[in-house]
């Protein structure tokens, strides 16, 4: 029964084109190395990859071994051939061949004399026995490192709204995960063109390698920023698969959509949202008001033209336009829009250029945005009405009735609005109900 193949790597001095196709058993590697496979019922494996079709294939030219073999103890010989120092790696693979566990063993030298013996059940390394000088003196060898594991995904995110679910051309998401990078820290990219590997890691999105913005691992959690390549467009679904070190995760897949719109917040809640004239931050600080243009920047919030390269800026002549621009709520009303795009100058950036609803009243409202019936996560944003003084003139007495109600003088305590829109005020010190008509 062949169960999860197993890929014994031989890293030495093995000469560049050596095949070992249609040779003994016993084949000469870069004239380094003899080594047979053999299994716990005694079969020796020879290294003619044509007549291991069904069970995997032993090939030298890039020095390395596999053997589909199944889950019990085998072992791996090695017998001298020359001189050099080798180093045996380990590596059980799943069965989609991604490398789910590593063993790394100490170099050791190798003379024409020199035997040893690799154990391993269940696709892991219980002792490497080794006889350096053939004299039948065997040192057993233990792994110097075990078990790494390879990357896993655990969610993929939007990269602005953290909602999982499907994925955009053009998107920004974020990956979390482990075994992403080995380093501590955050490594990024500079501006763009993004590249798409950042140390040893990579992503591939719908077969495609993604550009990355970030890879970072702080603290023990670990996660990937990165572009969905617009190539994956008109797909129903995508696998995203990570890579580090040459071991790669199992693949997640997830639905493809045209547009996943999402605003980008500052803590979760308040959105990313600029005043239109000082493309400063608006905060309860420094609020919105009715009639002003706001921008909001979002990400995956569809299709553009032209449409840039990916993982490329998007150009400032020309624009990248949506040709049909997205619906934008504020505080529950529709908002007039006045442009959507990406961002000159930035990979998968959206602006939306909007006009505050002119009924706004002070408060914190939210707001939206809705692409081909997607709605993004809803955000927050500050807003201050306009004030308008209707009635009294600031001074407190009694007068000004038959005159201008901003000339009056009151002294109340309460006011009220008819349906019918006209103002009521109670002026309690002064005895009197007085109504403003103009």
């Amino acid at each position: 029964i062949i169960c999860a193949p197993i890929n014994v790597v031989i890293q030495g001095a093995a000469a560049a084109g050596v095949r070992a196709n249609a040779t003994p058993a016993a084949a000469t590697m870069g004239g380094i190395l003899q080594i047979t496979l053999q299994n716990a019922q005694g079969d020796t494996i020879g290294p003619q990859s044509q007549q291991m079709a069904n069970a995997g294939y032993l090939h030298f030219d890039n020095a390395a071994v596999m053997w589909a073999a199944p889950d019990a103890a085998y072992t791996f010989n090695v017998r001298g051939a020359g001189t050099g120092s080798v180093k045996l790696i380990v590596e059980r693979r799943d069965g989609n061949g991604n490398i789910i566990q590593q063993s790394v063993f100490p170099a050791v030298q190798v003379t024409a004399a020199s035997q040893g013996s690799l154990t391993i059940n269940n696709g892991v390394p219980t002792s490497l026995r080794y006889d350096a000088s053939g004299t039948g003196n065997q040192q057993t060898i233990m792994p110097a490192i075990s078990s790494a594991a390879a990357p896993s995904v655990s969610s993929v995110v939007h990269g602005a709204s953290f909602v999982a679910g499907p994925i955009a051309p053009g998107e920004i998401i974020t990956v979390f995960g482990a075994g992403f990078s080995s380093v501590s820290g955050i490594q990024s990219a500079g501006a763009p063109p993004l590249p798409t590997k950042l140390g040893t890691t990579t992503v591939t999105v719908g077969g495609t390698l993604a550009p990355l913005f970030a890879v970072a691992n702080v603290n023990g959690q670990q996660q990937i920023n990165l572009q969905v390549p617009y190539e994956v467009g008109g797909r129903a679904t995508a696998d995203i698969i990570v890579t580090n070190n040459g071991m790669s995760s199992t693949a997640s897949t997830v639905p493809v959509v045209s547009a996943q719109p999402g605003i980008f917040t500052t803590d979760g809640t308040t959105g990313i949202i600029v005043h239109g004239l000082t493309n400063q931050l608006v905060t309860a600080s420094s609020p919105a008001v009715p009639g002003e243009v706001v921008v909001i920047y979002a990400t995956g919030v569809g299709p553009v033209n032209p449409t840039p390269a990916t993982g490329s800026p998007a150009l400032s002549n020309p624009l990248s336009v949506m040709p049909t621009f997205p619906t934008v709520s504020i505080g529950g009303q529709n908002a007039n829009v006045l442009w959507a795009g990406l961002t000159p100058g930035f990979a998968g950036l959206y602006q939306i250029n909007v006009v505050v609803p002119s009924s706004m009243r002070s408060g914190s409202f939210d707001v939206g945005i809705t692409v081909n019936g997607q709605a993004s996560k809803l955000v927050k944003l500050a807003f201050a009405g306009t004030l308008q003084v209707v009635a009294g003139d600031g001074r407190a007495g009694f007068g000004g009735d038959g005159g201008s109600a901003t000339a009056a003088e009151l002294l109340s305590m309460a006011v009220a609005v008819k349906r019918d829109g006209s103002l009521y005020i109670a002026d309690t010190w002064n005895n009197r109900v007085r109504q403003v008509d103009r």
